[in-house]
């Protein structure tokens, strides 16, 4: 998986194929060679899916922040 391919993922789209993958690897018998590519594309979109999950903690943290000031500036 390239950078392009996470680009069009959804996070919904990634951790469904993360599925997908997890079931594959525990389900067959697979050569070596397919396993170790499978862990690949696993790792990766883990890692992707993780990297979305902290963009969206940190913009909700930003947004908590601005209600936070806006509710102090109408309290002053």
């Amino acid at each position: 998986m390239d950078k392009q391919d996470k680009k069009r993922l959804t996070l919904e789209e990634a951790m469904d194929r993360l599925q997908q993958i997890t079931e594959q690897m525990e389900q067959e018998n697979l050569p070596l060679q397919r396993m170790m590519a499978l862990y690949k594309e696993g790792t990766q979109l883990s890692q992707y899916c993780e990297t979305v999950l902290d963009r969206a903690e940190k913009e909700i943290l930003i947004l908590e922040q601005k209600e936070e000031a806006r509710d102090e500036s109408e309290e002053r």
